[in-house]
């Protein structure tokens, strides 16, 4: 059995170790986050990456 963490410098990072999907939720527009996962497996070593990207830019909205 595997153990996962992961851990945001901004937002809310979360995985899901069944599809691998890792989701970053509760980023201000045009903010950047630096994403750690780790995982290790009792017996058999560890393993760390990082990643940093950035949200969209927010909704452009047209004068009325």
């Amino acid at each position: 059995m595997y153990i996962w963490s992961v851990t945001s410098t901004a937002g809310i990072a979360t995985l899901d170790p069944a599809s691998g999907l890792l989701t970053v939720t509760a980023l201000p527009y045009g903010s950047s986050s630096t994403v750690t996962v780790s995982t290790s497996k009792p017996g058999s070593g560890s393993a760390k990456v990082s990643i940093t990207g950035a949200s969209l830019l927010g909704p452009s909205f047209a004068p009325t």
